[in-house]
């Protein structure tokens, strides 16, 4: 059919409601509202994540907040959920004396959040790193100093806080207990100490334990498995478990990753990620490092959102300007407050929600689904539409990511990729299946997000939209520019995708 001159606009994006099934979530009313929903207006990352129940978080300290507007506008339009980096820690507020106490920072943090509407994560009551005075203090006074250090900060800030970070990093990585100075006055039997006194002091909070390397399943995650089964044998009060998740570039084993949180929400708790950073291998980072460090974020949101017990998604900063890692640009934002490829891929995700199990794609204009001509299962194959038929293997595609924010679509029955006929460029150029190859642009596929449901295809090597035009069974499936000169043509290059049961 013939077709006016494309008119190269781009296609407005909005954010998607996320996929089928999003958690129920069930957070205290700590600031009037569950952190989820404390997302009403402002946009930014938290919105998305919000549509998934999950709870996106940042951390801040007290210098920043007073001297850096980029990062309080940063701040508050991102993110619900603010972690006090320090301000919260023993050695900052009782740094000289048991029976001295230092509220400024602190409380000043506390009343950014609860007067700009973010939630609070408390971070954290007991921890190895201690005072000098308490590492002379006798063994046998310990136990009274750990629980009045819980019992006044945990008061003071009854009500405000969404969660605390009880106990952090009791393991060393071997999976044995490490010899702090609360193990080596009460052995293990600090943790239900420290989790009861916290119950008593702040009785809505969320309590956690909070530790580094256990985000894959290995001896020092089976050691917090044995402890948390441990604690829920004997009634110590605890509901969630944090993954620090400071992650390098290289990233890690993701199916590990996903087997590891499942084996903890089988255990009735809520999860966490709490101070997630992804520290490059160069500084300043090249374009590689961070598209691969964009990859990492993608990769461990991707299996967070497919995994209902994870609550919040917190990271270990905003901007790159304030960071525990400089040489290693960890965060999503860069000095300068600009996003970074990493801001995209989160984004991407949130806004997509992801694809996980097999879809039928299904045109707008012509109601017809995207189906392997013949049920063929040889290379070269065409790419057409044909009236739907969920049930049909030829009309099920499953999606493989493979970095900047890009797919295979594989279909279920070849197991071959869609692509662009011999890689072309050109407008009107066909698509066909093919043998599976990361390495090839024309096998990629970028899903724009266009609102009420629907998506358009972009393909990387080509930048032009899949697009199907009226007409019957096996009519091909092409690649045209995004244009919008009338609706037909508009409609023709959105899709929705069907979850196949």
């Amino acid at each position: 059919m013939s077709r006016p001159l494309p008119l190269l606009v781009t296609l407005c994006l909005a954010a998607c409601g996320g996929p089928e099934g999003l958690p129920d979530t069930d957070f205290p009313d700590a600031v009037g509202q569950s952190p989820a929903a404390a997302v009403a207006v402002g946009g930014g990352l938290k919105t998305l994540a919000a549509t998934h129940g999950i709870t996106f978080g940042g951390v801040a300290k007290r210098s920043a907040i007073d001297n850096d507007a980029s990062f309080r506008t940063t701040l508050t339009r991102e993110f619900n959920l603010v972690t006090p980096e320090n301000e919260l820690k023993m050695k900052f507020i009782q740094p000289n004396r048991k029976d001295e106490f230092l509220w400024g920072d602190a409380d000043a943090l506390v009343n950014y959040a609860q007067n700009n509407g973010l939630a609070l994560h408390g971070h954290t009551l007991v921890w190895y790193k201690v005072p000098p005075w308490v590492d002379s203090t006798a063994l046998g006074e310990r136990e009274a100093v750990m629980k009045n250090f819980i019992t006044t900060v945990a008061t003071r800030y009854k009500g405000k806080v969404w969660a605390w970070d009880v106990v952090n990093e009791v393991f060393n990585d071997d999976g044995s207990y490490r010899n702090s100075v609360w193990y080596q006055a009460m052995g293990t039997g600090f943790i239900d100490k420290a989790f009861w006194t916290a119950r008593t002091a702040d009785p809505a909070a969320k309590l956690v334990y909070n530790d580094y390397g256990i985000e894959t399943v290995n001896a020092k995650s089976n050691a917090v498995y044995a402890m948390i089964k441990g604690l829920q044998a004997k009634g110590v009060p605890f509901d969630g478990l944090a993954f620090q998740m400071h992650i390098k570039q290289k990233g890690l084993d993701y199916q590990s990753f996903a087997d590891n949180m499942r084996r903890f929400a089988a255990l009735g708790i809520q999860l966490y990620v709490s101070e997630m950073d992804v520290a490059t291998d160069s500084h300043p980072a090249t374009a590689a490092d961070l598209t691969a460090q964009a990859d990492v974020y993608w990769n461990i949101l991707d299996r967070v959102l497919q995994q209902p017990a994870v609550k919040a998604f917190q990271l270990w900063g905003v901007s790159d300007k304030y960071t525990w890692l400089p040489e290693n640009d960890p965060l999503i934002f860069d000095a300068a407050y600009n996003e970074k490829p990493a801001y995209a891929a989160l984004e991407h995700r949130l806004q997509t929600g992801g694809f996980s199990g097999r879809y039928t794609l299904v045109n707008k204009r012509t109601g017809k689904a995207l189906h392997v001509a013949g049920s063929a299962q040889t290379n070269a194959a065409a790419v057409v539409q044909y009236d739907v038929h969920e049930d049909w293997a030829a009309q099920q595609w499953s999606f493989n990511y493979v970095g900047g924010r890009s797919y295979q679509l594989l279909n279920h029955h070849s197991a071959l990729a869609l692509k662009v006929k011999e890689g072309s460029t050109l407008e009107g150029a066909v698509l066909e299946q093919y043998s599976p190859d990361v390495s090839m642009d024309s096998e990629q596929w970028e899903l724009i997000y266009a609102g009420n449901g629907y998506h358009a295809l972009r393909n990387k090597r080509s930048q032009r939209l899949m697009v199907a035009f009226p007409g019957d069974n096996n009519t091909p499936v092409q690649q045209y520019s995004p244009y919008v000169p009338t609706a037909e043509f508009t409609d023709s290059q959105l899709w929705t995708l069907r979850r196949v049961p």
